[in-house]
C-alpha cells in the first residue's frame, strides 16, 4: 500500500493484451469469495466451481493475460498453490517499494490511526483529520515508547521478509521488483514488458492514482489530473514532512535498507 500499486494496476490493465478485474483489490481468501473473485473477471462469466473457471483459465487466451490486484501477498501466495497446478504457464509477479521516510508520510496523511476521532470506513483521512508534519515528527521520534510507534518501525525489514517468501515460493525469474517513483518512466514500462512477454502498448500514463494528495482523491479508481508537488497533502495543508524527520526514518530502516540494494538491487535511497 502507499507504493505505487494503484497506478500500476491502471497501467498494466490499459494494455490490450492484459486484462484484469473490476477492482483492484480483490484478494480471494481475504475480502471475497472466490466465486465471487473469478466471476469479476470481464467476459469469463460466473462459474459454480473455481474448477470450471481454472479449466477455461487454462486453455489459450485469445493472446491476453490475467491481471490480479491483490496486494496482499499473502493472499496472492495462497492464490498461487491454488491456480499454479492448473495453469499451462507459470504466473509472473511484481512488487513496488517506495523510499520508507515518503511511504510513512504519505500512509500517516492517507490513513486515519489511533488518534483520530472519525474512524468510519473506509479508515481514510477526512477534512476532520488532524495533520501537521510537526505532529508526525513527534510520533516518530517517540517510536516505541507510544502505542502508536507504526511510523517509527524498521518497515523495509518487513519488505524484505515478503520479497523472500515469495521468491521462495514462485521463483526469483518470475518476480519483478520496482520502485513507485519510475513506475511511469519508459525504462519500468521496457522492463515491465521483457517481464511479461509483451510490448510497451501502455495506454495509461502521466496520471496519479488514489495519491491522497487531495482529500477527494482516495481510492483505487480516482485518477488526478494536476497533483501539488510530491509529498504534499491538503489534510496537512500541503506542507512538507520535516527533513529531520526523514533522517529519522532513514536512520530506523538503514540496515535493512543496504539490504534490500545488496541482496536484490533495489535502491529506496537510504542506505
Amino acid at each position: 500500500p502507499k507504493c505505487g500499486t494503484s497506478f500500476l494496476f491502471k497501467l498494466l490493465t490499459s494494455h490490450p493484451r492484459l486484462i484484469g478485474p473490476t477492482n483492484k483489490e480483490y484478494c480471494p481468501y481475504v475480502k471475497v469469495p472466490e466465486h465471487d473473485f473469478f466471476a469479476d473477471f470481464p467476459r469469463y462469466g460466473r462459474h459454480a466451481r473455481k474448477e470450471d473457471y481454472f479449466a477455461r483459465f487454462g486453455l489459450p487466451l485469445p493472446g491476453r493475460m490475467a491481471v490480479l490486484g491483490c496486494i496482499n501477498s499473502l493472499a496472492s501466495m495462497a492464490l498461487h498453490a491454488c491456480v499454479a497446478p492448473h495453469l499451462r504457464f507459470q504466473p509472473k509477479y511484481i512488487m513496488s517499494f517506495r523510499n520508507p521516510a515518503e511511504y510513512q508520510w504519505a500512509r500517516y496523511n492517507f490513513w486515519t490511526n489511533a488518534l483520530d476521532a472519525d474512524q468510519r470506513d473506509p479508515k481514510w483521512t477526512r477534512a476532520n483529520s488532524y495533520r501537521t508534519p510537526e505532529m508526525f515528527h513527534e510520533l516518530v521520534a517517540a517510536g516505541r515508547s507510544i502505542t502508536l510507534s507504526r511510523y517509527s518501525e524498521d518497515v523495509v525489514h518487513s519488505w524484505i521478509q515478503r520479497i523472500r517468501m515469495v521468491i521462495e515460493i514462485v521463483g526469483r525469474e518470475q518476480l519483478l521488483l520496482l520502485v513507485s517513483d519510475t513506475l511511469g518512466s519508459p525504462a519500468t514500462h521496457e522492463l515491465i514488458a521483457a517481464h511479461l512477454g509483451i510490448d510497451t502498448n501502455f495506454t495509461f500514463a502521466g496520471q496519479r492514482v488514489n495519491s491522497g494528495a487531495r482529500i477527494a482523491y482516495h481510492g483505487a479508481g480516482t485518477v488526478q489530473e494536476y497533483v501539488p508537488q510530491a509529498g504534499h497533502y491538503e489534510v496537512s495543508r500541503f506542507k512538507p514532512m520535516l527533513n529531520e524527520t526523514a533522517e529519522l526514518i532513514h536512520l530506523a530502516n538503514r540496515g535493512s535498507c543496504c539490504t534490500m540494494l545488496k541482496e536484490f538491487s533495489v535502491d529506496l535511497r537510504c542506505c
